[in-house]
């Protein structure tokens, strides 16, 4: 279920984001204990699912797990997670996990968390969506690969599925498509698009997911460079009063 490129991507207990590959991940699977019991999967649940088309999709789950002492990234009590996943359909190894983004609290014994999900406030998706439109969305209009560095997190990456499996870009060279995008051979031909200031009238903010917790959400935006109309998903966290995109999947039309 998880891609040999998928990553997960989470807040450390003093605000840094961190990131696991595919193999730590997995480690981190196999080093807990069974939680096949009713203890635990009461509380699972998927919440959501969108496929955005034939190559892309996510879920919002929830997942209960025993404390893992010896896990890669351990935990000392029972946890409840709140995932957001982003999928893409690999053509050899069909549908699997590409990124994860996380919320967690402490599950009690009783019927209930000790603690409940944190509030997420209007105030909080206003910062949010002012990080997506202005800051992410800006910066790909102005074709700006130094702004984009500033919301693009250097080990973020751009993934899509293609007819030869899953494309991974990282940060330096997304943020050099960036600068370079109306010289690029397939938008070239468009260029009077975007010197007149009509390219992106297709822009649009089709949802914001947060993860039962105001610092971790998932965005959806169609974004048009022509010819092509893009749809992103943008994992987003926030780091110390900071937003960043941690993870980016995209399919086009």
């Amino acid at each position: 279920m998880w891609h040999p490129q998928g990553r997960l991507v989470g807040l450390s207990p003093i605000g840094d984001i961190v990131v696991q590959d595919a193999e730590t991940f997995c480690a981190g699977v196999v080093a807990r204990s069974p939680s096949n019991t009713e203890e635990f999967t009461k509380w699972d649940r998927i919440v959501s699912v969108s496929v955005l088309d034939e190559t892309m999709a996510y879920a919002k789950v929830q997942i209960a797990l025993p404390l893992a002492l010896g896990s890669p990234t351990p935990t000392t009590e029972p946890t409840l997670y709140t995932d957001l996943l982003v999928l893409l359909h690999d053509p050899i190894l069909g549908w699997r996990v590409i990124s994860k983004i996380y919320s967690s609290v402490p599950l009690a014994s009783e019927q209930s968390p000790n603690e409940g999900p944190q509030a997420v406030t209007p105030r909080d998706f206003a910062r949010a969506l002012k990080a997506v439109w202005d800051d992410y969305v800006g910066a790909g209009r102005a074709c700006n690969g130094q702004k984009m560095a500033k919301v693009f997190h250097p080990q973020a990456t751009l993934t899509f599925a293609s007819d030869q499996g899953v494309i991974v870009i990282g940060c330096e060279a997304f943020c050099s498509r960036v600068a370079q995008r109306w010289s690029m051979p397939q938008h070239q031909p468009f260029v009077h698009l975007h010197e007149q200031g009509i390219a992106g009238s297709a822009d649009t903010i089709l949802g914001l997911e947060f993860a039962d917790n105001p610092n971790v959400a998932l965005a959806t935006l169609r974004i048009g460079f022509p010819p092509v109309l893009y749809t992103d998903l943008l994992s987003m966290l926030c780091a110390n009063g900071r937003w960043w995109v941690v993870a980016k999947s995209s399919c086009s039309v």
